[in-house]
C-alpha cells in the first residue's frame, strides 16, 4: 500500500516539474485600481518565458482576442504603461506567455477608469441682461480639448450658445450673458464632442427694470440707425442665388451687421462677415459672435461691430457660409441681413490692410515636437470632410500641403521632416472634395489653426531615411525595412 502511494506522488511530481515555470511564476500588479479618464495606469509584471511573450489591455468583460492595446514583454520583469479610456467601467491586464492567446499565464486585478465630477463655482444666481461674469471650475476633465459651454437650462448639449476650452483641470471662464431673459448653466464635456461630465447650477437672466434712456440724435442721423434689412417671417430656404447689396449715397459709420442662419433649426458655427464695394473694396471681414435665434435655435443670428467708415456706394454682404445663410422669395433670394450705421459729412477713408497674425504660441495641448515627428491637434470643424495641413519653413508663406490626401483622423504625426527646424503649419478644413473627372476641385475653409514648432533633435532626417513596408495578399505576414513581422500578432490577420 505504501510503495503504491510513493508511486502515484512521485508520478505526479514529475508531472508538475514539466510543467513551464511561468505558470507558477508569472504575474501582474497594478500601482493603482481607481483611475480618472486620460490617467496613467502602470502594471508590472513577471515570470515570463516566452521571446513573443506579451501584455494586453482588456476590458473586464471581454474575450482574450478582443483586446484595447498591448506590447510584447521580451524579458522577465518591467512594466507597462496606458492611458486609461475615456470610456468609463472596469478594466485589466492579461499576460500570455507565447506569441499568441493559448497561454494565459496571469491576469491583474481589476481598474475602475472612474467618470469626472467637475466643481462649478458661480459669484451670484441672478444677472442682468448681457453682463460680463466669471465662472471658475475645478477637479475638470485633462483632455487638451475638454471644453465648458453656455446653455439655455433644459437644452440639448448640441444647443450651446458660446463655449470655450478648458485652460486645464481648474480655471475660469468670463463671457458676456446674453440678453434673453430666462434660466441658463454651464456644462463641462470631456473631450471635443458631446461627452457631458458636469452641470452647474442653474442661474436667471432678468429683465432690467431701469428705464434706459434715449440716446441724444447725432448731428447727421440717429445714432445705430438701420439702413438695411430684407428679413421677413416667412419660410425660408439655405444658400442665396443672389447677392445680398444695399447703395448708400454718403459715407457712413457702419456700427454693425447682422447675418440670419435658421439651417432647419441648428443654426451654423458663428464664422465672419464683411463688406464689399462695387468697385473691389474690400471692408473686413470680421470675425461675428452668434446667438441663439426662434425657437432657442444655437447660433442663428451671426453680428459684427466693426465701427468703420465706408464710402458711398453699392456694398454686397460677404457672409463666410453662404450653405447655411437664410433667404427666400420675399427677400428676392438674397441672404438675409441687418445693416446699422450713422451717416458721416467726411470722406471715408480706404481700409488699411490688416497685418498678418503671428502664429499662436506653440503648446503641448495643440502641438508636440517628438521624436516620431511633430504631433498636433486641433478643433473639428461641423461638416468639414477632412483637413488639409500646410507646412512651411517661412512664417509668410502657407506652404505645400504635407500629404497628397485630406486629413480625416487626429493627432496627426508630420514625420518628413528635418531635425531641428523651425516649421510653421496651418490647417483648413476640406468643405467639398476634388472630381477631376467631372472639373470639381477641392474646395478649403478659412484656416482653423496655426502652429510653430521647432522639431526635434532626435528626429531622423527625412533625406536620410529610407524605411519601407511590403504587404502581401493573403499574407499574415508583412516586411519592415527587411524584417518579417506579423500583420497583427497573434490573430493570422491578412
Amino acid at each position: 500500500m505504501n510503495r503504491k502511494f510513493i508511486g502515484i506522488l512521485l508520478s505526479m511530481l514529475l508531472v508538475f516539474s514539466l510543467l513551464p515555470l511561468s505558470v507558477f511564476a508569472a504575474s501582474l500588479n497594478l500601482q493603482t485600481t481607481s483611475v480618472l479618464p486620460g490617467e496613467n495606469i502602470t502594471v508590472t509584471f513577471s515570470g515570463t518565458t516566452h521571446t513573443n511573450a506579451w501584455v494586453g489591455f482588456y476590458k473586464t468583460d471581454a474575450d482574450d482576442r478582443n483586446l484595447i492595446s498591448y506590447a510584447y514583454v521580451r524579458n522577465t520583469n518591467g512594466s507597462y504603461t496606458v492611458k486609461a479610456p475615456y470610456q468609463t467601467g472596469s478594466y485589466q491586464f492579461r499576460l500570455f506567455d507565447d506569441g499568441g492567446y493559448n497561454q494565459r499565464v496571469a491576469v491583474s486585478a481589476s481598474v475602475s477608469v472612474v467618470p469626472f465630477n467637475p466643481v462649478f463655482r458661480l459669484p451670484k444666481t441672478s444677472f442682468a441682461p448681457e453682463e460680463t461674469m466669471t465662472v471658475e471650475y475645478s477637479d475638470a476633465p485633462s483632455h487638451s480639448h475638454a471644453w465648458i459651454g453656455l446653455y439655455k437650462a433644459g437644452a440639448d448639449d448640441r444647443g450651446f450658445i458660446k463655449y470655450e476650452y478648458l485652460k486645464g483641470t481648474s480655471g475660469s471662464y468670463t463671457l458676456d450673458l446674453p440678453r434673453e431673459a430666462g434660466s441658463y448653466e454651464f456644462r463641462i464635456f470631456q473631450d471635443n464632442g458631446y461627452t457631458r461630465v458636469g452641470t452647474s447650477q442653474a442661474f436667471s437672466i432678468t429683465e432690467n427694470t431701469t428705464p434706459t434712456p434715449e440716446p441724444a440724435p447725432s448731428s447727421t442721423s440717429d445714432e445705430n440707425n438701420l439702413i438695411f434689412d430684407n428679413n421677413n417671417i416667412a419660410g425660408v430656404l439655405n444658400r442665396p442665388t443672389n447677392p445680398t447689396q444695399f447703395t448708400i449715397q454718403q459715407p457712413h459709420q457702419i456700427t454693425k451687421i447682422e447675418t440670419y442662419h435658421w439651417n432647419n433649426q441648428r443654426g451654423a458655427p458663428a464664422g465672419s462677415i464683411g463688406l464689399q464695394h462695387a468697385d473691389g473694396t474690400m471692408y473686413g471681414p470680421w470675425t461675428a459672435t452668434a446667438r441663439t435665434g426662434y425657437l432657442d435655435t444655437p447660433n442663428a443670428y451671426w453680428f459684427v461691430e466693426p465701427n468703420v467708415t465706408i464710402k458711398a456706394g453699392t456694398y454686397t454682404v460677404i457672409d463666410s457660409d453662404p450653405d447655411s445663410w437664410s433667404h427666400n422669395s420675399q427677400s428676392n433670394n438674397e441672404g438675409f441681413a441687418r445693416v446699422w450705421g450713422n451717416a458721416t459729412g467726411a470722406p471715408a477713408p480706404a481700409p488699411q490692410p490688416e497685418p498678418t497674425p503671428a502664429p499662436p504660441a506653440t503648446t503641448g495641448q495643440a502641438i508636440e515636437a517628438t521624436d516620431a515627428g511633430n504631433r498636433m491637434e486641433w478643433p473639428k470643424v461641423s461638416g468639414a470632410l477632412g483637413y488639409r495641413i500646410f507646412r512651411s519653413t517661412d512664417p509668410n508663406q502657407l506652404g505645400e500641403s504635407v500629404t497628397d490626401f485630406f486629413i480625416e483622423e487626429l493627432p496627426f504625426i508630420d514625420v518628413n521632416i528635418q531635425p531641428n527646424t523651425d516649421y510653421h503649419y496651418t490647417v483648413k478644413p476640406v468643405l467639398r472634395e476634388a472630381n477631376p473627372l467631372q472639373n470639381i476641385e477641392e474646395e478649403l475653409g478659412e484656416a482653423i489653426a496655426t502652429y510653430t514648432v521647432r522639431s526635434s533633435s532626435n528626429i531622423i532626417s527625412s533625406t536620410a531615411q529610407r524605411s519601407f513596408i511590403v504587404l502581401t495578399i493573403d499574407k499574415p505576414h508583412m516586411i519592415v525595412n527587411g524584417v518579417a513581422e506579423e500583420i497583427d500578432p497573434g490573430r493570422g490577420t491578412v
